[in-house]
């Protein structure tokens, strides 16, 4: 879970690790983003642990 986005420096490392031209990527990066009205629900009104994240990763490779 991001409280914030990524960094410049982090976008790149991601780009250049999932873009190699010299061999095949078996990776998926999944983003899930969040805002807006489910963050006007109060902290404790859910049992939602990224209530105030932004994004949410998942990476899958193999």
């Amino acid at each position: 879970m991001l409280r914030k986005g990524f960094t410049d420096q982090q976008i790149e490392v991601a780009y250049h690790h999932l873009t190699p031209t010299d061999h095949d990527v078996n990776v998926n990066l999944g983003m899930a983003t969040y805002g807006g009205t489910v963050n006007t629900v109060a902290t404790d009104a859910t049992a939602s642990a990224h209530r105030d994240s932004i994004l949410t990763t998942s990476v899958a490779a193999g």
